[in-house]
């Protein structure tokens, strides 16, 4: 049985995407973390690699297309020894950085997007579709959350920032964390005026950041508005208007 064979971060990005290897290297050279020799090394073995072997995406441009083929990526296959013995050195300049990676092996990666004879790029199996066994199903389930707003476009570009992203099986739906958002246009809807009640809120969310200050300015850079009004800061919590005018409120992971 063909194993495949991926080495990636320890732990999710604020996307809730594992990335691979490669890119935690290239992210530690991107943000000047490393050393004048571990950079030059670096431009070195990507140099190798590149030459070796092919970019799927020069191939199958696609290939990790977040709407069409979402949380695609990329396994070696088990017997390319010489790809595998590139990974070592790689393994060994996160492990200098403090950087947690782990590796993983399957027989089944996915929904293959591209392959060749070193490598894979698939979309990783989900539940219910690939799971094996009979499941109970409740009575009810919320199935997704529909946001009223006169324009979709800007609200999906600010709940992107706090790390939607397109649902695997239904168009115009984005899952953030465990639950499916929409976004529902209506020409006729009324903005929220919180803290002003004329205008009710209609939607509350409440969501937890490791630096709620730097999400908060992130958010605001992504269509979100920072309201004067602030009645929870001194709590560790900043309230954040979505596009439609919906308040989030950033609170200090518990």
């Amino acid at each position: 049985m063909t194993t495949f064979v991926r080495f990636q971060s320890a732990s999710p990005n604020r996307h809730g995407r594992w990335p691979g290897i490669f890119a935690m290297a290239n992210g530690l050279a991107q943000e000047g973390m490393l050393s004048p020799a571990d950079a030059t090394w670096l431009r070195e073995a990507n140099d190798s690699a590149n030459e070796a072997y092919p970019d799927p995406t020069t191939v199958a441009p696609d290939c990790y297309d977040r709407t069409t083929n979402p949380g695609a990526r990329s396994w070696f296959r088990a017997y390319a020894t010489l790809l595998l013995d590139m990974v070592p050195p790689y393994l060994d300049l996160l492990d200098r950085y403090g950087i947690g990676w782990t590796e993983l092996r399957t027989s089944s990666p996915g929904r293959i997007t591209y392959q060749d004879e070193v490598q894979v790029v698939a979309v990783p199996q989900s539940h219910p579709a690939d799971w094996p066994f009979p499941t109970s199903t409740p009575a009810t389930d919320i199935a997704t959350l529909v946001i009223e707003c006169t324009d979709a476009a800007p609200m999906v570009d600010f709940y992107a920032a706090l790390g939607a992203v397109p649902h695997a099986r239904f168009p115009n739906a984005f899952l953030l964390g465990g639950l499916t958002l929409s976004f529902q246009e209506r020409p006729d809807h009324r903005r929220p005026s919180w803290p002003d009640p004329a205008v009710q809120p209609q939607l509350h969310l409440d969501f937890f950041a490791d630096d709620i200050e730097a999400t908060a300015a992130d958010l605001v850079s992504h269509g979100g508005q920072l309201p004067e009004h602030q009645p929870h800061r001194t709590d560790g919590l900043i309230v954040i208007l979505d596009p439609a005018g919906h308040p989030c409120c950033i609170g200090t992971r518990l």
